[in-house]
């Protein structure tokens, strides 16, 4: 079994590049180191990357006070440069009520991790579940999008190169109000349709971030809403929208 180690691109011991078969360096931390990541890949070996506490600025990453384009996009990234995994953290570092508090602290309470850091999902209690967030969604939305890049790059890899540098495209994939996503089955139709150019993507599904919504209340607060209730008596089965 390959092993895999979280590294820091700017400074790779010699030990570790013979010990580990898949380096993960963080986002925001190997924009220098490129081209040694290339090398890496050229040699057979694979490089994922993950986030963890940051970056924020120009990056990609799923805290909650990004756009929720930030999340679909970073699988682009993969595509981009041929980044064949994402360390996932976290999935469920809940805080005791992670409705309320989305910011768990670590480090014997030295360390405050930003919202949307440490989890991407909610509990659901009565079920032994979990509910989505819309950033799952958002990644989701991504993941889907990087497949639809490597089925035209197999037909176009220069058309499937210039989309994943952003050339054109970035702007359609901004939510437009009224419109939800398309099932999976639209995205797999999408992949295999006769590629020409930008054409192949355009269809890429948006995602609509609403407020959560109750038929007799209208518009809930997001403060409001805990694992199981709005705060109107109405179970959360039977609201429309999602959890950041």
């Amino acid at each position: 079994m390959p092993t895999i180690d979280a590294i820091d691109a700017h400074d790779v011991p010699e030990a570790l590049r013979d010990a580990s078969d898949v380096w993960v360096p963080q986002l925001g931390r190997f924009d220098e180191q490129v081209a040694l990541l290339a090398e890496r890949q050229r040699a057979g070996n694979e490089v994922w990357y993950y986030t963890c506490l940051f970056p924020r600025g120009r990056y990609m990453n799923r805290l909650m006070d990004l756009p929720l384009l930030k999340a679909r996009l970073l699988h682009w990234l993969n595509y981009r440069y041929s980044l064949t995994g994402f360390l996932h953290w976290g999935w469920n570092f809940w805080t005791p009520e992670p409705m309320k508090d989305t910011q768990p602290v670590i480090n014997m309470n030295l360390t405050l991790l930003p919202s949307g850091d440490a989890f991407i999902v909610y509990p659901d209690r009565a079920r032994l579940s979990v509910f989505p967030s819309i950033r799952l969604e958002a990644m989701r939305a991504g993941v889907e999008d990087y497949e639809m890049l490597v089925a035209l790059a197999r037909r176009d890899r220069a058309a499937a190169d210039a989309l994943a540098r952003g050339r054109g495209l970035v702007h359609r994939l901004r939510p437009r109000p009224g419109r939800l996503p398309p099932d999976r089955g639209e995205a797999d139709r999408v992949a295999g349709r006769p590629v020409g150019g930008a054409q192949a993507l355009v269809a890429a599904r948006p995602l609509v971030n609403r407020a959560p919504t109750c038929a007799r209340r209208g518009q809930v607060e997001i403060s409001s809403l805990t694992p199981d209730r709005c705060g109107c008596s109405v179970a959360h089965e039977d609201h429309q929208g999602r959890w950041a």
